[in-house]
């Protein structure tokens, strides 16, 4: 995990091409779903790569939010096959990565923080930080803080509580502010 991204997946950057060649079957890795408050996200889970790579609205956002849209809820599965070839198609043409999300083991910070690594442990590594409460978005993270250094970086715990008693990141997601 570093400043821009985790790997060779970088915020704002197109996704890599080896991810997107046909050889490996990048709809087979579409994911599709809500956080928080019914807000979507979409992009692809390669295989080997613990994380989420989302675009900043992608075709699952601009269906949903189409009023010619016919069926309540998330989409069918023919929906889904239509929307998956929709993001590779948009993946393809350059679309960037808006947001990683590192909810596996593996990943970490040049200062070994990753998944499971307790409040102690980040703020030995990056100095003092803010405990903030945090409406759950993807289960597990009502308390976030954003890494000193890492600005597109913040960290989840089950709630602050759990964090200030020793428990561990629950999830990692790095993403840049939306430009109004």
């Amino acid at each position: 995990v570093h400043a821009s991204g985790v790997g060779d997946l970088h915020l704002g950057k197109p996704f890599p091409a080896k991810y997107l060649a046909p050889a490996a079957q990048p709809e087979k890795h579409y994911v599709a779903g809500f956080h928080a408050d019914a807000q979507t996200h979409d992009g692809f889970r390669f295989p080997r790569v613990p994380v989420k790579a989302l675009f900043h609205q992608g075709p699952f956002h601009h269906w949903f939010e189409s009023p010619k849209r016919k069926q309540p809820g998330p989409p069918g599965p023919s929906a889904r096959k239509e929307l998956a070839v929709l993001a590779v198609k948009a993946a393809r043409g350059g679309k960037p990565i808006g947001w990683i999300v590192v909810d596996r083991p593996g990943p970490q910070t040049a200062k070994s923080i990753g998944l499971g690594s307790t409040l102690a442990q980040v703020q030995q590594a990056y100095g003092p930080v803010k405990l903030l409460p945090n409406p759950p978005s993807f289960g597990r993270d009502r308390c976030a803080v954003n890494i000193p250094g890492l600005k597109a970086l913040w960290v989840y715990f089950k709630d602050c509580r759990a964090a200030k008693a020793g428990g561990g990141i629950t999830r990692m997601s790095l993403w840049l502010p939306n430009k109004k």
